[in-house]
């Protein structure tokens, strides 16, 4: 009986605490309310292919909030490496283009909205990354809306986001995924 009686006084414990920290209106910190991906369309490309990211942003969190649609070439940043580790060079105009936007281009996510977007990143028009070797390459890419001030006009009373959000590393090859090659 006594066991019985400490167990639920620990467990009732344990729910106060819990209701307290829901009461605070606070998120615990390895809850993500946002989440970015960046993903290859495929994992092996040719070398006269369009090599094509697939993005996509969700609201983990029970607010709405103010994202890019992720159309052209903006507020998504890529650090991309090729087999030999160094980074693969970039033609043309800006990796970041910068514009008047409208309020098209940005859409209102409710809880667990998503949006997702697809971009060539290889040099097409005389713009994009030059993949002149075969093997691995790795990218990590980075979404940003900052400064959010700048879109609030657009957002009227929804949140902006103002953190910088990172995808996880992921890989994909030219031609061939060698033994050899970096990861």
């Amino acid at each position: 009986m006594r066991v019985v009686i400490q167990t639920t006084l620990i467990l009732f414990a344990v729910l106060i605490g819990g209701v307290q920290d829901a009461s605070t209106g606070t998120l615990p910190p390895t809850i993500n309310t946002i989440s970015f991906r960046a993903s290859p369309k495929k994992h092996v490309f040719r070398q006269d292919e369009d090599v094509v990211l697939v993005f996509s942003i969700k609201n983990n969190s029970s607010n709405p909030i103010f994202v890019s649609r992720l159309n052209g070439n903006e507020f998504v940043d890529i650090n991309l490496l090729g087999p030999d580790g160094k980074e693969v060079p970039w033609r043309g105009t800006g990796k970041i283009d910068s514009k008047n936007y409208s309020a098209s281009d940005f859409a209102v996510l409710k809880t667990n909205g998503s949006v997702r977007a697809s971009r060539t990143i290889s040099l097409k028009d005389g713009t994009g990354f030059v993949f002149q070797k075969r093997g691995r390459y790795s990218l990590r890419a980075e979404y940003s809306l900052a400064p959010p001030e700048y879109f609030a006009p657009l957002a009227g009373n929804v949140k902006v986001p103002a953190e910088s959000l990172r995808s996880s590393k992921v890989t994909f090859c030219i031609e061939t995924c060698d033994a050899d090659s970096k990861e």
